[in-house]
């Protein structure tokens, strides 16, 4: 793994040992990657046989030395021999230094050369004919596809481990440290395959669950860990966040999950208003209380803006901003340390500085808009020493700068901070506040970013992926209030050690990260640029230095690195359904304290209604409230995304929140942004394969959707259905033409079952099919998102109940969603065992044969609840 870039001071380090050579080496010629559709069948039964979980009479080392052997060497030599580049396997095994007293010298794979390996494999590709180049792709995909099956396969079978003994004998029979390398070689392969290939499907690299582990025992949170393989699904850049090292700060994890970590969130009743520490290097260490006791804090308690004056301000529809006077030597020789704070109304003369911070830091307060005296200092302090020791970035923005830096001083600070300028007792001038908050970012001068993370551990002069991947893992950047902070300015700058800043911009640029990579970057050829990458063409005589920058294995991390809420801003898209998906991208891996919060932070992005969301005191009427503000956006389909439901009666069918993470798939469905419509179809229409059109997807007008308490209104096709005699089964399945087709239904709670047939991984829901499951007498209905194609593949539906039929529009409520699979007599049936009657049968009188009444066509309308 040396051909990925390093952190300055990489924490522990994996080094994966190398493992053959030994007499217990197994002979591995039949286990050869040379690509054959008939061996494929034979490569997966002896992969299962070979992780049989046979403590007693297999020999672990020697299973672990052949897949090693296989998955590793084997995999990199068959690539490089389908395009005729010469490999030699001495090159990626090293010794440990002969100035090392050991009696044995210890192996150790390396990769220190792949990286000219790989650039070779580009420059051979570059310019082949078509016809050669997809034979090696195929080639390259087959083998590819085996090694991540194999190591998909290793993970399932220790998962479902019976014992400790099994679980450690198959540990032993893939050690963690070699099944980090090959799932990190598949990365870096998967990622030329593309610059290489661009081929309509991306190889699908697995995740490496016992890198997330060795991060646990690290000091990592399990949850935090959760959430940036949901962000980046990238093994290269995670390995690189666990060389960073575990988060300093210390926080509360006793409320974490493996799902999710609460560490950040903000419990008002509990929550302490910090003192700034007497030094900084004491933040992260254990200090005897004898200790902490002489360093307390005597900075003579709280202060605040004048209440009165604050409040009134906010009604006059101005921006409040805290003004403080700088330390500076009195005429008679004394030092001025007061800070005479003031809230003034700010005028387009006076620039400021909006503070972004995470509450968890300590520098809020849910009780009373006031902060330590000691807090305000050092934020005075910072923002003096930022404003005067970086006048490359400060003096357009501050002009009486050149006069600034002779005297050394300011002579007062201007900035807007949530605490003290968001009232907190005045509901009504809280809310207006609120409200105005997207102003208070877009005037500011500056927006200044602190997070205790990055004030203990962000080095100016890092690399500049050390420095994304900081600003990438810091609390800052997972919370919800926080995107809007960094997308409605472009002049944010980010605190570091010893009061450094850094211009967030500096971390996006593509042309510094070309100086700050490896020596190998300079050296590498000329190459074509691939047209994909074209954004990064910035002018003519760069075009080579963006190409190298592109091929160079040293990029791979960098180009994965910040999320898009930082690579993009997303108030530069047009359309109101564009900014609307780019926001929901850039969201669905934030968290934050209040539900109610989320429909107040969208709606201020997207600008758009935030009053309308304001004037609710429900979390839930939030929500309905920002539902209705997109809905002239909204698409039919939301209907079959899977999102977690909300309960309240007639939003059944929407999603309770956003912040969850899904594919984009899934966001897609939810809005209509490119003018397709997977609703407008015939039930008896087939796909087309000439089509260039996708199968279930047609072009057309958005159809119009109303969203009322009633519920979401739309035209589907869809089934009604004779009333239940019995509780409805979790699985069921209906038949039409006396038989000719049967229809096969997986419901989402049905997990295993479901999540098999389900393209990607689907997020379940928690509570049981007995909570939701429609009764005898139910009146039921399903109506489809997209036509049935040949091929069995499952459609997507959404079972409802209570249903009713007024003026020819069908009303039901909705249960969850389905897969619908159809089979036609004579047709090859999928290979799903629950699809026999035998397992479709229910042993506890659950009705799982259901009696069509009608089928509709694409033109009915249907309201769901």
């Amino acid at each position: 793994m040396d051909h990925i870039p390093t952190p300055e001071h990489p924490f522990r380090v994996v080094r994966v040992p190398w493992l053959g050579g030994g007499p217990r080496f197994i002979n591995h010629r039949e286990y050869d990657l040379e690509p054959s559709q008939e061996s494929l069948a034979r490569i997966r039964r002896n992969s299962e046989k070979l992780l049989e979980e046979d403590c007693e009479s297999k020999d672990s080392a020697g299973v672990a030395a052949l897949l090693q052997e296989w998955l590793f060497f084997d995999l990199l030599k068959s690539i490089f021999q389908i395009c005729g580049i010469t490999f030699i396997k001495s090159d990626f095994v090293r010794y440990t230094s002969k100035l090392v007293k050991r009696p044995k010298k210890k192996a150790f794979v390396t990769t220190r050369t792949l990286g000219k390996r790989l650039q070779q494999w580009y420059d051979k590709e570059k310019h082949q004919p078509v016809s050669i180049k997809l034979d090696h792709e195929k080639r390259i995909r087959y083998n590819f596809t085996i090694v991540s099956e194999v190591i998909q396969l290793f993970n399932r079978k220790l998962r479902s481990a019976g014992s400790t003994d099994q679980a450690t004998y198959l540990r032993n029979c893939l050690p963690g440290e070699v099944e980090l390398s090959i799932v990190v070689l598949l990365a870096s392969i998967q990622y030329f395959h593309t610059i290489i290939y661009d081929p309509r499907r991306r190889l699908k690299v697995p995740q490496c669950p016992w890198l997330s582990l060795l991060m646990v025992e690290e000091g990592w949170c399990a949850g935090q860990i959760t959430k940036l393989w949901r962000r980046h699904d990238n093994v290269l850049t995670m390995y690189y966040i666990k060389l960073l090292g575990p988060p300093t700060v210390k926080k509360d994890h006793s409320r974490c999950s493996m799902k999710r970590c609460a560490a950040n969130d903000v419990l008002d009743d509990t929550y302490v208003t910090a003192h700034r520490p007497l030094d900084i290097s004491f933040m992260h260490a254990h200090i005897p209380k004898m200790i902490t006791k002489r360093m307390s804090c005597k900075c003579g308690g709280h202060l605040g803006p004048d209440m009165e004056k604050l409040n009134a301000i906010i009604r006059d529809g101005n921006i409040p901003v805290i003004s403080v006077s700088c330390a500076r030597n009195l005429p008679n020789g004394k030092w001025d340390d007061s800070l005479d704070l003031q809230v003034v109304a700010y005028e387009p003369n006076t620039p400021y500085v909006a503070i972004s911070h995470v509450w968890s830091d300590g520098l809020g307060n849910p009780k009373e808009n006031t902060l330590f005296i000691c807090q305000l200092k050092a934020l005075r302090t910072q923002l003096q020493h930022m404003i005067t020791v970086n006048p490359e970035y400060f003096d357009e923005m501050f002009p009486e700068g050149l006069r600034m830096r002779a005297a050394r001083h300011l002579e007062r600070i201007y900035f807007w901070i949530d605490t003290l300028c968001v009232p907190v007792k005045s509901r009504e001038t809280r809310k207006m506040a609120i409200r105005d908050m997207r102003a208070v970012y877009e005037k500011a001068t500056a927006v200044l970013v602190k997070d205790a993370e990055l004030i203990a551990q962000g080095d100016r002069y890092a690399p500049v992926e050390e420095l994304m991947s900081r600003v990438c893992v810091s609390p800052w950047c997972g919370r919800l209030w926080t995107l809007q902070e960094a997308s409605l300015n472009d002049r944010v700058f980010v605190q570091l050690l010893h009061n450094d800043v850094v211009p967030l911009d500096d971390l996006n640029e593509p042309t510094r990260s070309l100086v700050l990579l490896s020596d190998e970057l300079l050296e590498a050829e000329s190459l074509e640029i691939p047209e994909s990458h074209s954004a990064f063409r910035y002018t003519e005589d760069k075009i080579d230095v963006a190409t190298k920058f592109m091929a160079c294995p040293s990029a791979i991390l960098s180009m994965n690195v910040l999320p898009p809420s930082l690579m993009l801003n997303p108030v530069s898209i047009q359309t109101k359904a564009e900014l609307l998906l780019q926001i929901l991208t850039e969201v669905r891996s934030r968290e934050t304290s209040k539900a109610s919060d989320e429909a107040i932070c969208l709606a201020t992005l997207l600008n758009e209604g935030s009053e309308a969301v304001l004037r609710e005191n429900d979390a839930d009427r939030r929500w309905t409230a920002f539902l209705s503000i997109i809905g002239d956006v909204i698409s039919p389909t939301i209907l079959f995304a899977n999102f977690p439901k909300m309960t309240l009666t007639g939003y059944r069918w929407a999603p309770r929140t956003f912040l969850k993470s899904v594919d984009g798939s899934e966001l897609s469905r939810a809005v209509n942004a490119d003018g397709f419509d997977r609703g407008m179809h015939n039930l008896g229409e087939e796909s087309d394969s000439d089509s260039d059109e996708p199968a279930g997807r047609t072009r057309d007008t958005t159809p119009s959707v109303q969203i009322s308490d009633l519920g979401l209104m739309a035209s589907f096709s869809g089934f009604t259905f004779r009333p239940l005699s019995n509780p409805l089964s979790p699985e069921f399945r209906f038949s039409e033409d006396s038989g000719e087709t049967t229809y096969c239904c997986i419901s989402e709670y049905a997990h295993e079952h479901f999540g098999a047939c389900f393209d990607g991984s689907p997020l379940l829901p928690e509570d049981s099919w007995n909570a939701v499951k429609p009764g005898p007498n139910s009146q039921i209905s399903i109506v489809l998102e997209g036509r049935f194609s040949d091929s069995c593949a499952p459609v997507r539906g959404a079972l409802l109940t209570n249903c009713c039929n007024k003026f020819n529009i069908w009303y039901g409520t909705y249960v969850c969603l389905v897969l619908i699979i159809r089979v036609m007599r004579g047709h090859t049936l999928p290979d799903y065992d629950w699809m026999k009657e035998n397992r479709f049968r229910s042993p506890n009188k659950s009705q799982w044969e259901l009696v069509l009444d009608t089928k509709y066509g694409a033109q009915q309308q249907w309201c769901v609840g």
